[in-house]
């Protein structure tokens, strides 16, 4: 787990976008198509300005000497709002992520050390095999919907078995700063109980 701070202009970018984006409270009370539509939007805002690329060089140094980019993702999680507004535990290959990835996260808005992301020291080393799996569809995210497009799942795997969960950590990450991490770890954001929205960015880096 690596701490690196992000160049000033960067987070003045993301956060007058989501600034910029989310100007009032009436989405509030949205349903969750109508939400997602609305971090779309925002999303889409900053992957126009190449943030991902912006960001990876700004800590070229701690990369792999050759590498590609996944996409940028805009999380914005309400508080205390039920159903999938945010990835549960898992670790990135589950979902296709080749062994080696590595995740950027930086925080925009709204993360504190209760709402910030967990994640389980050393369960990177937990073999695959050893990790129970169960996946359903989920209620509300469709295939190729506003939701899937910010990076909610429409089928999540669920861990049932073979992590401790007892042993979590939030990850505390510093005001303008992000963190790097082995896409190996178990990790997942946390229910956002705070007052705000939390906001954060993020991406996958894969080793050539």
């Amino acid at each position: 787990m690596l701490v690196v701070r992000i160049p000033a202009e960067l987070l003045n970018h993301l956060q007058s976008t989501v600034d910029g984006f989310f100007l009032s409270d009436d989405y509030w009370g949205w349903d969750a198509k109508q939400y997602h539509a609305l971090v779309a939007d925002a999303q889409q805002s900053l992957r126009r300005a190449d943030m991902a690329s912006r960001l990876a060089d700004s800590a070229r140094e701690h990369l792999p000497a050759s590498y590609t980019l996944g996409r940028l993702y805009l999380r914005a999680a309400r508080p205390n709002t039920k159903g999938q507004e945010s990835v549960g535990w898992h670790r990135e290959e589950f979902y296709g992520s080749p062994k080696g990835t590595l995740n950027f996260w930086a925080p925009v808005r709204g993360v504190t050390r209760e709402n910030t992301i967990r994640y389980i020291p050393g369960s990177e080393h937990i073999p695959d095999d050893e990790i129970k799996l169960e996946q359903a569809p989920d209620a509300v995210v469709a295939k190729g919907s506003n939701g899937n497009e910010i990076g909610l799942l429409y089928a999540p795997k669920h861990i049932v078995g073979g992590v401790d969960f007892t042993k979590a950590q939030p990850l505390e990450v510093p005001r303008g700063s992000a963190a790097i991490f082995s896409g190996s770890v178990i990790h997942g954001a946390a229910v956002n109980r705070g007052p705000d929205i939390r906001f954060s960015v993020d991406f996958r880096v894969y080793p050539r």
